[in-house]
């Protein structure tokens, strides 16, 4: 009983810590709640794993809602089209070129959400390691302490890694707010100093955890978790030599190895065990962790707007976001490719669609109550492999690029590339790798910005560096309610 009534307290703690970061750190309102309960929370281990788990929920939060993982790190790439009507404002726009932003689905141009995480990250940075020895009774004290301590820094890092692409500059919070007096009306700080931020954090956390040995615990932070965010992040800020280096110690570290390509959808599905994994958001049913099927397929999860029958009975019309034949027979030139049957599907009227996020049950009878409970994947072996090829290529290791990138071809069952790709065609084909692997989970706008090869759309007075034009808006309420933040620079004339 003990337990639960610290687990509630830990609810009630993150809640009211939203709220007063929605008060302020957002900008987005002026009331401010003093928090009641940190003199009786903070105190044990269950403390400690109540407000871990709550930052995790929160980061659900922020990534689901209205999927702008998606939104942001696909729609853009040009690999789905995006039908428009109903009010799905996001796909208009991204349709006809991403030139102007509608400002409807608020979760893709308002931070709000993710801040939230940011301030939960900051309490347990703050509080755990005050918490006494006796009171982690689970095992090694320190051991479990450094362990949440490490997702706290991890979790804070990996939110401003998305925050810092999606709007470049941000207002930099490192500070818990516990009442009102802590608030501190913030600009933007330079992007660079945000990247400072994430490479630093991330040490910390990769330093504090272990590798973990149980795939179906990759739903919280590891060693790999953040050694993966780290990869990425050097290779974001173009430190290729870094990012191999952790790169390589994920992948020989022993702890994962690729699914096998007759199984591939494995990594999707929550009931199946893969060691493919490194870090993803799990919707498992079981753990009442699912996400509901819209019936109209314009709102709700990943399944209502990428699937219809036969995936998800009796839904007829077309799903939102969707690859078209021809984009298809583009970069799926030979159809023994393992991913072209993994990872997409036909419709009963033969229209392809993607199927990786496919696994939905029914509560109701006759197909009804429908549900989804597909995991959403953060960071895969396969991605790292290939974000190893793409560092190797850039410092000119062509041969050992190709050896990397050839790992990926054979467990997808298509023949290597050869000695005549080098230069900017083997990296265009790492990049056309990355696509046909990581379509769907939220990567390959951000691989064409890494890798400066950019969608069509992306040209005239898009490319004038001072506009920034990659960037997406910023929600016209923090704007109001800040006047230390400006709109980017391209979004204030469209």
């Amino acid at each position: 009983m003990k337990a639960k009534n610290n687990i509630v307290k830990g609810v009630i703690l993150m809640l009211v810590t939203c709220g007063l970061l929605v008060s302020c750190s957002d900008f987005l309102d002026n009331e401010v709640h003093n928090i009641t309960y940190n003199d009786v929370f903070w105190k044990n281990e269950a403390d400690a794993n109540a407000a871990t788990s709550g930052a995790y929920a929160l980061f659900r939060t922020a990534m689901l809602k209205e999927d702008p993982f998606f939104i942001w790190g696909d729609l853009p790439a040009g690999f789905f089209s995006a039908i428009g009507g109903n009010g799905w404002m996001v796909a208009d726009a991204i349709k006809g070129g991403f030139h102007y932003m509608p400002y409807v689905e608020s979760a893709v141009w308002d931070w709000t959400n993710w801040y939230r995480v940011v301030q939960q990250c900051n309490l347990i940075i703050d509080k755990i390691p005050g918490i006494p020895d006796k009171e982690f009774k689970g095992g090694d004290p320190v051991v479990l302490r450094n362990q949440y301590l490490g997702e706290g820094y991890f979790m804070r890092a990996l939110t401003y890694f998305w925050m810092s692409r999606v709007w470049g500059d941000l207002p930099l919070e490192i500070t818990p707010i516990y009442e009102s007096s802590d608030i501190v009306l913030k600009g933007r700080t330079d992007v660079a100093e945000i990247n400072k931020l994430i490479i630093s954090d991330a040490k910390s956390a990769s330093a504090l955890m272990d590798w973990g040995a149980d795939p179906g615990a990759m739903k919280r932070a590891t060693k790999g978790s953040a050694l993966a965010l780290l990869a990425h992040v050097y290779a974001w800020t173009g430190d290729y030599a870094n990012s191999l280096l952790c790169s390589d110690s994920i992948i020989n570290s022993g702890t994962y190895r690729l699914e096998a390509g007759e199984t591939l959808r494995n990594v999707f599905n929550p009931n199946t065990t893969t060691y493919e994994n490194i870090f993803y958001i799990s919707k498992s049913n079981s753990d009442k962790e699912q996400s509901w099927v819209d019936p109209g397929g314009y709102l709700g999860s990943m399944a209502s707007k990428t699937l219809m029958d036969p995936y998800i009975k009796n839904r007829t019309s077309y799903p939102v976001f969707r690859p078209t034949k021809d984009v298809l027979g583009l970069y799926f030139t030979d159809q023994k490719d393992s991913r072209f049957s993994q990872f997409f599907g036909l419709t009963n009227t033969d229209h392809p669609i993607m199927i990786k996020y496919s696994d939905v049950g029914y509560k109701g009878s006759n197909y009804t109550g429908a549900y989804f409970e597909s995991n959403m994947i953060i960071f895969r072996l396969a991605d790292i492999i290939l974000l190893k090829a793409e560092a190797l290529q850039a410092l000119s290791r062509t041969s050992e690029s190709r050896d990397a990138l050839n790992l990926i071809r054979k467990r997808a069952g298509i023949a290597d590339v050869d000695a005549t790709y080098t230069g900017e065609l083997l990296k265009k084909e790492i990049l056309n790798e990355r696509i046909r692997e990581l379509a769907g989970e939220g990567h390959n706008y951000w691989d064409q910005l890494r890798m400066k090869i950019y969608p069509g759309w992306y040209n005239g007075a898009r490319t004038n560096p001072e506009y920034k034009s990659y960037l997406w808006p910023i929600h016209d309420d923090i704007l109001k309610n800040n006047y230390l933040i400006n709109q980017n620079e391209w979004w204030k004339s469209h």
